[in-house]
């Protein structure tokens, strides 16, 4: 079935907390899995890839408890197999943060899967049964040799070998070589200091010293900057909108939002209370997108409510990777009668102080950052909007309503669709 909401024009205006960041959730989970005692985590919201993460952790040994957003984990160290197989539906993360602990188990262990394919890192450490959709740890992957990460190879999985250090760093040498670090690492290592792991920084990087173990914790996650950003930019076209549970420095990746929102002169404070938005003359602006995809999308809400022409450079590798999800954003741009001219590698965006001419029916796109992206824009819209899809959103943020409702947006999330 399909969720159904209507959009009313509104004025959004009040203070809210957004739900914790997701990535450092999955971290502060898997850290926790592996800690002696018990660790409380909040707040924690569960949606469907954290709720993947949370079955593979009970699958090796861990045991957890949800209760009035408090997320409460008892570790098991050394992990073992109490269950043999686990689906995680469609969450990679999952998979990719998880398998350099399953490749360390005293048994064989298969994840069930909801995505036809997997990435080619992760075909050196298993068996893909494409047919059956499981993925099968490969336990000979590793033998005994040593383990050097590199950060040139950035992804989720090398994150997860980070996050598995105290299984291997007894027996092992286990080393990260640093190029720049960037901000998912530096989010993973803040996250293992968290739970009182120890690193030693040299001239290449940092190791691990051996028989380093995780420390159970009390955790406080910040708010996502992912879906914080929409509402700071909303909140410049509206009369102010605070956010009281984000950082004013954070190593999420949607941080960069920030100074895109400061390069468009919008007027954005951070106070002992958090951030705070106040309406603004937006202008053009100017910047690279290089290295910062996640955040793309609201460059593009951002160039939308601009005054001025707005300049996007460096998209030729977003367009190569992601090239559907670029000409999504850019039709949705068109739906709502924003000028854009996308030539080689540069997007020029005409913007237009709101409200905007867009439709007035409009189905959310599977991707939840580009669903964000068009939710967003409808809150623009000159015209009541009917919106489609939108579980695209409230699978991962659940109480999106209530969030919206406490900024006095005039909403219906009438019952779902057949």
């Amino acid at each position: 079935m399909q969720e159904c909401w209507t959009m009313n024009p509104s004025i959004l205006q009040g203070e809210i907390q957004i739900p914790s960041a997701r990535n450092a959730l999955h971290r502060s989970i898997i850290a926790a899995s592996l800690s002696h005692g018990k660790s409380t985590i909040q707040p924690f919201i569960p949606f469907d890839e954290l709720l993947a993460t949370l079955k593979v952790i009970k699958a090796f040994g861990a045991s957890y408890k949800i209760s009035n957003e408090t997320l409460t984990i008892k570790g098991a160290f050394p992990p073992k197999v109490k269950k043999k197989a686990v689906f995680i539906g469609h969450s990679l993360t999952t998979l990719k943060l998880t398998l350099p602990i399953a490749l360390t188990l005293n048994g064989p262990f298969t994840y069930k899967i909801g995505f036809d394919s997997i990435d080619a890192s992760l075909h050196p450490f298993v068996h893909f049964n494409e047919s059956k959709s499981r993925v099968t740890v490969n336990k000979k992957a590793l033998n005994n040799a040593p383990i050097h990460l590199n950060t040139l190879e950035s992804s989720r999985l090398i994150n997860g070998f980070l996050l598995a250090a105290p299984l291997y760093n007894d027996s092992k040498d286990f080393s990260l070589q640093a190029h720049d670090l960037p901000l998912d690492f530096m989010l993973t290592l803040s996250t293992m200091k968290s739970f009182n792991h120890t690193f030693i920084e040299n001239n290449e990087g940092f190791s691990v010293p051996k028989n380093t173990r995780y420390e159970a914790n009390d955790v406080l996650v910040e708010g996502d900057y992912g879906i914080g950003g929409f509402f700071l930019i909303a909140g410049l076209k509206n009369p102010s909108i605070r956010i009281s549970n984000i950082s004013h420095f954070s190593y999420q990746s949607d941080y960069s939002v920030i100074n895109l929102i400061k390069k468009a002169s919008g007027k954005i404070i951070h106070d002992e209370h958090g951030y705070l938005t106040a309406e603004s003359e937006l202008n053009g602006f100017k910047t690279s997108f290089k290295n910062k995809h996640s955040v793309l999308p609201h460059g593009l809400m951002l160039a939308a409510l601009s005054n001025e022409p707005s300049t996007l450079i460096k998209l030729k590798s977003y367009k190569q990777t992601k090239e559907d999800t670029l000409n999504t954003l850019l039709k949705t741009l068109g739906k709502f009668n924003i000028r854009y001219k996308f030539h080689s590698n540069t997007l020029i965006v005409h913007g237009t102080s709101p409200p905007f001419n867009g439709p007035s029916e409009i189905t959310l796109d599977e991707n939840f950052r580009i669903a964000l992206f068009q939710f967003f824009m409808c809150t623009f819209n000159n015209k009541p909007t009917t919106i489609k899809n939108m579980q695209s959103i409230t699978n991962h943020y659940k109480n999106f309503y209530t969030l919206m409702r406490a900024l006095n947006a005039d909403i219906n999330n009438g019952k779902p669709l057949n």
